[in-house]
């Protein structure tokens, strides 16, 4: 997995890298990220360490994070996509961000099209699952038109400062 770049019209998907570190914490304290998202509860301690333990699982096969470049802006890091395996092994989970003064683009939507192909034809991974907040109707409409399948609603889908925070949990199998 590592070493892979994906290219769609508009952006190079690059393996990330600890450089990235400013990227993810501007647009993690941007006012429109939302606050109720793990990333935004991290300090910039915190998420160099989360890129640092992704990038070496990254280097180790064990799982896959992009960087999303844009080619025509020449704008580097404006967001991310994951792709890491269930414990089980059974699916992978895709998870994403996007730097809110990108939203609206279709940016998120290139860039996951991209890794789910790469994730079904190169990886051979079974079935990929993606949990967004009940409250992200944006991202909820991304994954929706990529062909995810709703399989349930998931009421302690992850926390924020100690509370529950409902989750839509979704997937998607190779065509």
């Amino acid at each position: 997995m590592n070493g892979t770049c994906l290219h769609t019209p508009r952006c190079i998907l690059r393996p990330a890298q600890r450089a990235d570190l400013d990227a993810l914490v501007a647009a993690t304290r941007s006012p429109q990220f939302p606050d109720r998202l793990p990333l935004t509860q991290m300090q910039p301690r915190e998420l160099s360490a989360w890129l640092a333990t992704m990038c070496e699982r990254m280097g180790d096969g064990a799982a896959a994070l992009w960087s999303i470049d844009l080619v025509e802006e020449e704008r580097a890091c404006v967001g991310q996509v994951s792709l890491a395996p269930k414990p089980d092994g059974t699916a992978w989970n895709l998870a994403f961000w996007i730097d809110p003064s990108y939203w609206g683009r279709g940016i998120a939507t290139e860039a996951l099209a991209a890794a789910i192909d790469h994730a079904f034809d190169v990886l051979d991974v079974p079935v990929l699952h993606a949990g967004v907040a009940l409250w992200n109707h944006a991202s909820m409409r991304t994954v929706e038109r990529l062909g995810f399948r709703h399989r349930g609603d998931n009421a302690d889908g992850y926390r924020v400062n100690g509370a529950p925070e409902a989750i839509r949990e979704y997937e998607l199998a190779p065509s």
